[in-house]
């Protein structure tokens, strides 16, 4: 233990701070960055107004120039032209230079216009440059600022980044108990470090160490190069030292006896006869012992009582005579000799509990520790004997409540570890139970307070921990559809068609005339005939050609309501050595799972806090007045520019 003390870094012993913590959430503070949400600005159009008035110049322009053409041109260019004829006529003279005056003058007039409407579109084509100038420099101005405070503000989020806590404190909703499960030694080791120390912060700590392989052993050392009293005792090695018979009397002595002998047991009737039938025994062999009762004497007094004591070590000779003559008849005790012989074989392993005791004042940190090669039926007992003594210790109001603490509790029977957890129920006692397994009497107390879940190795212990922590609705990307298709046609027609149609006609016309009927007379006009033949041929023909390509492409992905585990079983079975699942269910929010790291050299990195991390929104408020400021001031300066 002196060299994992002189391991033990001094920042460690920030573990002793209160809070009760089983270990560390990490959280990356880039996360809760906050964005620089200013708008980039934009230049400011230049209004319309303006482009409306260059607008209205030019068409005036143009209406100008051709009032001006057609009012004062037309006649300066006629008079210009008299004078020129003038000047090629007569040789020039003041009649020309009349008719050149008059066009100058006559022009004068529409030149003037013109001057006047091209300056009118000058002067509107002007502002609208510097319209654009100025609005141009007014966005580079904004844009320079907003640059500047996009730097400032990345500049105080990385500031407050660089500064914020990655890791804090993990505590549980349910302070009075937790249930541990799976995990193996290393992180349990580890557990009980972080777990122990925050707990001795606030009030003393009793740890039963059932694991068989002293996963207290970091604590103890770090507890005591704090400068934490601690009393530490192995057992059955140290079971004269041990104070596992302190602050009980003879009733309760006899109680823990007799509930640790039948511990594996259930409640059948033979075995409660059985179970009181001892305790009548053991009861009236401690009243007659007297005010002095242990494990030697009462294991002395039952060999009395089976004829077998050679020698007398630990009573007296008035307690040998009211055993072996006044306690029971020797009828009774010839009825009851398997019984006693059954008590003696429970009492031997456990003759030099406490024979060497030295009474002294608690410790702040008790550690008890049971190890041994093989679970015999010694420590089967003595780790039952551990619980009842824990039980009446709880049970009995003292000044120093522990918080208590059990590694390995697989080991113990379910009643008994239900009668310990009413009792600390009761008492507001801090309980901590490590499970290796969740099987048989960790899985009917799963459940009573908050739970915890290391590595569970096997498969159906994984999945009863996955099954208790829930199962959740979740929308699962179901189906994905990619679908490319083409498709080209191409249709050629070709039709011809011949037909020959032959017609002949052939018509005679004969004609009478009657002119007396009397002497039937008559006169023949004439006859006329006439024949005709005609033929028609037709020919038709025709070609059509068409084509059609297309393509068709599609990408669906449909989403599926399911219900599964919140926790798959397979990550529960793949958990590194000091990680654990927290889960709490809290009413209205359903499961709410949290990851935790037990690992107490996390202590030892900076930017740890040994409080639990603030919310997401509360610790972007620790970030936000460097952020409002310059939003602020980019808002302001918007409205300004608008």
């Amino acid at each position: 233990m002196g060299e994992l003390q002189a391991r033990l870094p001094a920042s460690r012993t920030r573990l002793f701070t209160s809070g009760r913590r089983l270990g560390w959430v990490f959280r990356d503070p880039r996360s809760l960055a906050v964005p620089f949400t200013e708008p980039e600005p934009v230049p400011r159009p230049v209004p319309d107004q303006l482009f409306q008035r260059r607008q209205d110049a030019e068409v005036w322009r143009g209406k100008q120039v051709g009032r001006a053409l057609k009012l004062f041109g037309t006649p300066s260019l006629a008079l210009l032209l008299m004078g020129g004829c003038t000047v090629a006529v007569g040789g020039g003279g003041p009649v020309a230079a009349g008719l050149i005056g008059l066009a100058a003058l006559v022009g004068l007039p529409g030149l003037l216009l013109v001057l006047v409407s091209g300056r009118r579109k000058r002067v509107a084509s002007r502002a609208v440059q510097e319209a654009q100038h100025f609005h141009a420099d007014e966005h580079e101005r904004a844009h320079v600022g907003w640059l500047r405070r996009r730097a400032e503000h990345q500049r105080a989020q990385a500031a407050w980044v660089a500064r914020a806590d990655e890791w804090g404190s993990a505590q549980a909703r349910v302070a009075r108990r937790l249930d541990v499960f799976g995990g193996g030694l290393w992180g349990w080791e580890a557990l009980l470090t972080v777990h122990g120390a925050s707990s001795l912060a606030g009030q003393p700590v009793l740890v039963v160490d059932l694991s068989g392989e002293r996963v207290c052993v970091e604590l103890a050392a770090l507890a005591h190069s704090a400068g934490v009293a601690v009393h530490s005792e192995v057992l059955p090695a140290q079971l004269a030292e041990s104070c596992l018979c302190d602050g009980l009397d003879a009733g309760q002595l006899v109680d823990a006896i007799v509930e640790s002998m039948h511990a594996p047991e259930g409640a059948p009737g033979a075995s409660r006869a059985d179970r009181s039938m001892d305790h009548r025994i053991l009861s009236a062999l401690a009243a007659a012992l007297g005010g002095e009762v242990t494990m030697a004497r009462l294991a002395e007094g039952v060999r009395v009582l089976l004829d077998e004591a050679p020698a007398l070590t630990r009573l007296s000779a008035g307690e040998h005579q009211r055993i072996a003559h006044d306690l029971f008849s020797e009828e009774y005790r010839r009825q009851v000799r398997p019984a006693l012989t059954r008590i003696e074989s429970f009492l031997h392993p456990l003759e030099a509990l406490g024979a060497g005791r030295t009474r002294s004042g608690p410790a702040p940190l008790t550690c008890v520790v049971v190890e041994g090669s093989g679970r015999g039926p010694g420590l089967e007992l003595l780790t039952d004997l551990i619980v009842q003594w824990l039980t009446h210790r709880i049970s009995t109001p003292t000044g120093h409540v522990p918080a208590v603490i059990v590694a390995g509790a697989d080991e113990l029977a379910r009643r008994h570890l239900e009668r310990l957890s009413d009792v600390c129920e009761r008492r507001g006692v801090p309980l901590t139970l490590l499970f290796r397994h969740l099987r048989e009497a960790s899985l009917e107390m799963i459940g009573g307070g908050a739970v915890a879940f290391m590595r569970l190795g096997n498969h159906e212990e994984a999945t009863r921990a996955a099954d208790f922590i829930g199962r959740r609705h979740t929308f699962v990307l179901s189906t994905l559809t990619r679908t490319l298709g083409g498709n080209e046609t191409h249709t050629t027609t070709d039709s011809s068609g011949h037909s020959d149609t032959d017609g002949t006609s052939t018509s005679l016309n004969d004609s009478y005339n009657f002119t007396d009927r009397l002497f039937n007379r008559f006169t023949y006009s004439g006859l006329s005939a006439s024949a005709g033949a005609s033929r028609s041929v037709t020919r038709n023909w025709s070609s059509a050609l068409s084509f059609a390509d297309g393509t068709n492409w599609s990408d669906a992905a449909a989403r599926q309501r399911v219900y599964e585990y919140a926790v798959e079983p397979t990550t529960l079975q793949g958990l590194p050595d000091y990680a654990l699942l927290l889960a709490e269910h809290v009413f209205g929010q359903g499961v709410q799972v949290t990851p935790v790291d037990c690992n107490p050299a996390i202590i030892t990195l900076p930017r740890v806090s040994i409080d639990p991390l603030p919310d997401a929104a509360e610790a972007v408020q620790a970030g936000e007045p460097q952020t409002t400021g310059g939003e602020r001031g980019g808002r302001q300066l918007q409205r300004r520019g608008e």
